[in-house]
């Protein structure tokens, strides 16, 4: 039977899912670490970031949003002049997840958007998607999570939204 844990303090948030058996012990042990963690990180580390949408944010982000959140695979990957299969597997990641609102997705989400990309995708990016998709993990540009999620790091997915409202 899998284990399944999560935390979360404030906008940080663990996740794990995996054969390991924890007795008690081991969970004390680790939140006796997840606690000295805590209590050395700067003050506010763990607080909760304001939602992207809220009003008092202040940001203007909600506008934004709503000006991307109807755009299709195609101009997400002209926004961001998507010719290679890296372009058009972050074009795609960043249309699931800016424009469709979804923290995570499958390869096979992502693989399905990349071929709705009419005029950027080719048959051969199908072929070469687990190099490029390793490329991306190592770069540090796509993240891996539990089980076959995945999503675009922090970074990367506040890079892609700028370049995608702004154009």
């Amino acid at each position: 039977m899998p284990t399944k844990l999560k935390i979360k303090m404030g906008h940080i948030e663990f996740e794990y899912e995996g054969d390991a058996v924890y007795d008690n012990e081991a969970v004390k042990d680790l939140f006796s670490h997840i606690e000295s963690l805590a209590g050395a990180a700067p003050p506010g580390t763990f607080d909760a970031l304001p939602p992207l949408n809220d009003p008092e944010n202040g940001d203007g982000d909600a506008d934004v949003l709503a000006g991307i959140a109807n755009l299709s695979v195609q101009t997400v990957a002209a926004r961001l002049g998507g010719k290679s299969a890296r372009d058009i597997a972050l074009a795609a990641a960043a249309h699931l997840q800016v424009c469709q609102g979804r923290k995570s997705f499958t390869r096979k989400e992502l693989l399905a958007d990349m071929q709705q990309a009419h005029g950027y995708y080719n048959q051969a990016m199908t072929g070469n998607l687990s190099t490029t998709l390793k490329r991306l993990v190592a770069g540090k540009l796509l993240m891996t999570m539990t089980g076959d999620q995945m999503s675009l790091s922090a970074n990367e997915l506040a890079r892609l939204k700028a370049k995608i409202a702004q154009s």
